[in-house]
This record gives C-alpha cells, structure tokens and sequence, in this order.
C-alpha cells in the first residue's frame, strides 16, 4: 500500500519517500525503547524499503538485532552501512562492537580503528577498543584508550571499570582505588565495581 502511494506521488516522490522514511524510524525508535522490540523491527524494515539510504533506520534496526541477540544479522547491517558510507564511524563502532560480542576481536580492532581514524573523539569507539584490548590482556593500550573514553564522556560508568581493572593488573593499586570510586560515584550499586573494591581493601590491608 504504502509503495503505491509513493508511486503516486510524482516529481515529489524522493521528498515524500524521504519524510515518510524518517517518520517511520522514529516511531520504530519509541516502540523499541517502549520495549516493543518486534514492532520497532518490523518498521525500521519497512523504512528502508521506502528509503534505502535511511542511514537512521538501518543503524536502529542493527542495535536492534543486537538486543535480540541476533549478533550475525547484527553484523551484516552495520556491514552495509559502512559499505554504503565509508565514512560513517558510528557505523564502523557498531561493526566493531558486534563483532567483538561474536568473538571476533580481530575484526572488531580494525572496525573500531577504522572508526576512531574518522573521529578521534568518538568516545564510545575509544571504549570499544579499550574493552577488547582489556579481554585480550593488552593492558597498556587498553589503559590509553579506556583514559580516553573518561576524557572524552565522563559518564561511560564502564570505562571507570575496566580502567580500575586494568590499572590493577599493572600493579598501580593507589590509581585503580581513585578510577574506581569516580566511577562507584555514578553507578553505587555497579555489582562489578563493588566486588573490586573489596579486593582492593584486602590488597591495602
């Protein structure tokens, strides 16, 4: 129905595919974050088949198969994002943090690369990289980028975390303490962080 509509349309065809596009992809945007996730998917899809180019609508339905756990379908959309606009960092950190939770640390280090390259001050793409230079025990340039991250977003909780960790296993106790409670200032209840604080208290005793 809706592409007869649009063929209906005329010279005013790309404006009309374009508004109708973006309308749909922020009401996919409500339903997802109202917990309608099926919903949201069915008109992020729907929006791209208006507009292809719907760069909104294809990051929201990649984030989407992320929640849903569908990690490769996940993958392939970022995939064409970043095939579509090479420039495109929020892409390529997307890619990135896709790939790193299908395992493949590899890639997801040149995806993020590739999206700090773009925007050096990106800070979620600077705590996707410290993340898995963390996991893959690459402490200090895990260290460089989770300092980064805080720089640039003082609100990643996160970050605060997997720096303590990291800052830990360099053996720079008095550091990781101070990084901790900062970031135990904004989320007091994070399980992880409370758990590392005790294990410090019983390092200082």
């Amino acid at each position: 129905f809706i592409i007869h509509i649009l063929s209906l349309s005329g010279k005013n065809q790309p404006k009309v595919r374009t508004r109708w596009s973006l309308a749909l992809a922020y009401k996919a945007e409500d339903l997802i974050k109202a917990g309608k996730m099926e919903q949201g998917m069915i008109l992020y899809k729907k929006s791209i088949k208006i507009w292809p180019k719907n760069a909104r609508a294809r990051k929201g339905l990649a984030e989407a198969y992320l929640k849903m756990g569908n990690i490769n379908q996940s993958i392939n959309t970022f995939g064409e994002i970043v095939n579509s606009n090479s420039l495109d960092w929020q892409g390529w950190a997307g890619l990135g943090r896709a790939q790193s939770l299908a395992g493949q640390n590899a890639l997801a280090i040149e995806a993020f690369i590739k999206a700090l390259e773009i925007n050096s001050h990106y800070a979620e793409g600077h705590f996707g990289i410290g993340n898995i230079f963390f996991k893959e025990n690459i402490n200090i340039r895990a260290e460089r980028h989770l300092m980064r991250t805080i720089e640039l977003d003082p609100s990643i909780t996160d970050a605060y975390i997997f720096l303590a960790a990291t800052k830990i296993r360099l053996g720079k106790f008095k550091s990781a303490t101070k990084i901790l409670n900062q970031g135990l200032i904004l989320n007091p209840d994070h399980a992880i962080g409370l758990i590392m604080r005790r294990e410090l208290d019983v390092i200082k005793q």
